[in-house]
């Protein structure tokens, strides 16, 4: 599973020009570890993975993170690493998506850490949604090739073929809904002008340009889109 993590990491960096010494493998939690006995119960009974971050009321500037996958994502994504893009089954695929979200997450936090900004749920799910359907995008590309028929199939498996997590609150699930509809929306349209229109240099201007907006513009950003 770490040769994955390590893929997606170096491809975020790449994508966004992110200047960072943290390498999103070094802050798996591993099993039996010590950090692994501070998670939280939700996390441990049943989610998929999630980021875990962990700071003092006396000192919120030292703040801790970690990333924890659970058994059946490690296991799934242990299976994809001996098999050809083009062959993975529709769980391995989900389970890339999954990581693929949380270390977009991981990242997210660093730079908006460094930064000293605020980051909201709906921000980080937001970019995070958007970030998941890019990174695959760029790894199945790599072996089978750029097309437009293979953005709109990971387009149809990331933004369409996947069911809500049964333990959503109607606060999480609203705000998991917008930011789908949202990510799936500035994808749509990023998919509709890149084809002919942009170079490679004009396109990671355009989502270098919106990875580092606020919330607000981020969706203002979106709700200006054709």
């Amino acid at each position: 599973m770490k040769q994955v993590v390590i893929k997606i990491d170096r491809a975020i960096k790449q994508l966004y020009n992110l200047d960072v010494s943290h390498r999103a493998e070094n802050f798996i939690i591993e099993p039996n570890s010590a950090k692994s006995r501070t998670i939280p119960v939700e996390a441990a009974s049943g989610q998929q993975a999630a980021v875990i971050v962990k700071f003092t009321a006396k000192d919120p500037s030292n703040v801790d993170l970690g990333i924890y996958f659970g058994d059946q994502i490690k296991a799934d994504i242990s299976r994809m690493e001996s098999i050809e893009p083009a062959q993975w089954p529709h769980q391995e695929l989900n389970a890339l998506s999954v990581v693929a979200e949380e270390i977009s997450h991981f990242h997210y936090l660093v730079d908006r850490f460094q930064a000293e900004q605020r980051v909201t749920q709906l921000e980080l799910e937001l970019q995070g949604e958007i970030d998941k359907f890019l990174l695959i995008f760029y790894l199945v590309q790599q072996t089978m090739g750029e097309s437009r028929q293979l953005f709109e199939t990971i387009f149809e498996q990331v933004f369409y073929r996947f069911t809500w997590a049964g333990n959503l609150s109607d606060e999480q699930k609203q705000r998991y809904v917008q930011a789908n509809e949202q990510a799936r929306q500035f994808v749509k349209n990023f998919g509709d002008t890149m084809w002919g229109r942009r170079s490679q240099e004009q396109c990671l201007e355009y989502l270098r340009h919106f990875y580092r907006l606020s919330q607000t513009e981020k969706l203002g950003f979106i709700s200006r889109l054709p």
